[in-house]
């Protein structure tokens, strides 16, 4: 048990970090260029 926690806890906090600090270069990206017109990922052109 000790292990999944040793190994759970730094993978959650990286994960984390790797979330948020994607989702805020993705929105810098999108708004220091806004004569680029934004594309829709491809899930959302699925659904």
């Amino acid at each position: 048990m000790w292990i999944t926690l040793f190994l759970l806890f730094p993978l959650a906090i990286i994960g984390y970090l790797l979330h948020w600090g994607l989702t805020i270069w993705a929105i810098i990206r999108v708004f220091s260029n806004p004569d680029q017109p934004f594309r829709y990922p491809l899930i959302f052109r699925i659904i």
